[in-house]
């Protein structure tokens, strides 16, 4: 569903600090606690940082405390102790992101980044943006990349489409997968639990010499469970919705002296899935998602002081659903209940195609200061049908960018501007303007405002029964600032953001894409990384009022509050991890989503240097809750696995 929203009449600064009062009448002892806890250390913790992964909020490598805008890293060692199942599982335990999923992994996922649209939240692989112009510009790929397959991910709060793109209003999802290093080495590992679920992976990845390589492969199969509720909607076909997943990457890379590389890199996803949309006790729905991602690179540096990187990638996606009933008659009887005549079959389809041209500079001016620049075109086609009649569109592309950051002083600045075209949509230039005042070596003012658009998919502007011609770009200003305190192993930040967007994307009541909404957020944002009694501790806490300005009610599937808390230890062979998700109270049309928690714990032992076992228990208490009004998500899962390493 579209957001409706409104463009606050007051400045970007008062929005925020409305969302700050907002946050410190509610939940401010909380967040004061943790800061003077955080206080407390900057005494007793030695001065000297320990090593952290490096981030790429301005396009250049920096580290992940340097950041301006609110950034946080997925580890490798994340990702391989948790050993979740999907990535929306591995996402959704960071600050200030929600999920809807109609059902269980492997089913359609949206995410939402600080309340905005689904839409509005980038998602990247290897650097290739995923988009789907075929629909309204959803990425398949959260539902479909195996976390195993994962070598980290980056992810970015808050309006950074200067940078990245259009579609980077509410946050960028940076996904790098496994690459090759040290050693030739090979991997297995093999995973069974509830549900029937069966999970089977392999790698073989290392380094020869100039030549890098890592290919790996994924298997997921599960019986799952009714993916509608039917107590809420009578309609449902109560049998199992289940569903299986295949995926594959591979990368390899030649280095040419110290100034060449070539590369490739590809990932393949191959998804089949039952689900219900509630049309009768015998119908049965099956979807495919295919999607593939290749590309092609060279880097070159010219001086040690420039380096450039050309990328040609190609991406395409199918999505095929079929829809099938049992004994067709003039009427049918369940339950008391009288169905009308229905047609035996229903088909649908629908692919996307993007091919893209990007040209990356990095540029050191000086110690402190860096430079930014690039040229990216590329070309869209979509196409989309139902019961053999289709539609097929495409447009071109392209986008002209540059940023500088660096430092005087104490004073951190960035700065980036970019240019986006697009076909016969829309063409815009967006801004960012980040800067953070260290004062002292560990504590540290930042904030950034921005301004960023995004034209509509090929599929609202074209298809021939909802699309029209006529639509414009959605267009937002965001803002945020905060405080950050950061020595050693503990890392706190405070962040208040706003944001408001005008121009947004909805249906009109005719059933055609019109220019109707406005929206606006505003809130307040906490993260915490710390060693506390020698374990690890990350928590999130965010509070946000997410409203439609047309009507000033919640905007649909976002909630005002929400909270996360991992802690885990690692000692000898041994790792154990919890995790607890908090997620407030919803509105989805005129039903009202309870708020719910969610807790779980993960264990790894590794056995020797070859062998590993790993067990987690998902939804601990088995809670009953919903991220879509009638949807079913999965209750208690107990899995089991075992990791080789050759």
């Amino acid at each position: 569903m579209s957001d409706k929203e409104f463009i606050a009449k007051r400045s970007l600064f008062s929005g925020i600090c409305r969302g700050a009062g907002f946050f410190l009448s509610g939940m401010g002892v909380l967040s004061m606690c943790l800061v003077s806890v955080a206080w407390a250390r900057e005494d007793s913790v030695a001065e000297e940082e320990l090593a952290t992964v490096v981030v790429t909020v301005s396009r250049f490598q920096e580290q992940e405390r340097e950041a301006l805008s609110a950034t946080t890293v997925i580890t490798q060692q994340t990702i391989r102790n948790k050993q979740l199942a999907d990535l929306a599982s591995l996402l959704r335990s960071e600050a200030g992101i929600e999920f809807d999923r109609m059902g269980g992994p492997g089913m359609v996922t949206s995410v939402f980044m600080r309340g905005s649209n689904a839409n509005r939240v980038l998602v990247q692989i290897d650097g290739v943006p995923v988009t789907d112009g075929s629909v309204m510009g959803s990425a398949a790929l959260l539902s479909q990349l195996q976390p195993d397959q994962i070598d980290r991910i980056e992810i970015v709060r808050g309006d950074i489409s200067a940078v990245y793109g259009m579609g980077a209003a509410g946050g960028v999802i940076r996904i790098f997968t496994k690459r090759g290093e040290g050693r030739p080495s090979a991997g297995l590992f093999a995973e069974y639990g509830s549900r029937d679920t069966s999970r089977l992976g392999a790698r073989v990845s290392g380094q020869s010499d100039d030549t890098r390589f890592a290919l790996t492969a994924s298997r997921s199969d599960t019986r799952g469970f009714s993916t509608m509720s039917s107590s809420e909607n009578p309609m449902v076909n109560p049998d199992r919705d289940g569903n299986e997943n295949v995926t594959v990457t591979g990368n390899v890379s030649c280095r040419f002296g110290a100034d060449g590389e070539l590369g490739m890199r590809l990932y393949l996803g191959d998804a089949r899935y039952d689900y219900d949309i509630g049309g009768g006790p015998d119908e049965v729905n099956t979807g495919r998602n295919r999607q593939w991602i290749g590309a092609v690179y060279g880097k070159k540096r010219f001086s040690p002081d420039w380096l450039s990187t050309l990328t040609l990638s190609r991406m395409d996606i199918g999505r095929k659903y079929e829809t099938k009933y049992g004994i067709v008659r003039p009427s049918s009887e369940w339950n008391g209940m009288v169905f009308p005549v229905r047609d035996p079959n229903g088909k649908s389809d629908s692919r996307a195609r993007t091919s893209l041209l990007q040209w990356h500079n990095d540029v050191v001016l000086s110690g402190d200061w860096t430079a930014t620049a690039g040229v990216e075109a590329g070309h869209e086609e979509a196409e989309s049908g139902k019961d053999g009649r289709s539609s097929a569109w495409n447009r071109d592309r392209y986008s002209l960018y540059g940023g500088i950051s660096g430092k005087t002083g104490a004073h951190d600045w960035q700065v980036n501007v970019r240019y986006d075209h697009a076909g016969q949509a829309d063409s815009a230039v967006s801004g960012y303007l980040g800067y953070g005042h260290a004062l002292t070596p560990v504590w540290k003012l930042v904030g950034n405002i921005s301004t960023s658009f995004l034209v509509p998919t090929l599929y609202q502007q074209y298809n021939p029964v909802y699309g029209n011609r006529d639509l414009k770009a959605e267009k937002t200003r965001a803002a945020e600032a905060g405080v950050q305190y950061a020595s050693a192993e503990t890392r706190v930040r405070l962040t208040a953001f706003s944001w408001f967007a005008r121009d947004l994307i909805d249906f009109d009541p005719a059933l055609r894409y019109v220019n109707v909404g406005k929206a606006r957020n505003r809130g307040l944002e906490m993260v915490l990384r710390t060693v506390l009694a020698g374990m690890d501790v990350n928590t999130s806490l965010t509070v946000q009022q997410p409203e439609d300005g047309s009507t000033g009610t919640v905007l649909a599937r976002r909630a005002r509050r929400l909270g996360t808390l991992n802690v885990s230890k690692t000692s000898g062979r041994w790792y154990a991890g919890g995790n607890v998700q908090y997620t407030g109270e919803r509105v989805d049309g005129s039903h009202r989503l309870p708020a719910y928690w969610l807790a779980s714990l993960d264990v790894r032992c590794r056995i020797s240097r070859e062998v590993s076992v790993y067990g987690r228990i998902e939804n601990l208490f088995d809670r009953d809750y919903e991220t879509v009004y009638g949807y079913n998500q999965p209750g208690r899962g107990i899995y089991v696995g075992v990791e080789l390493t050759m």
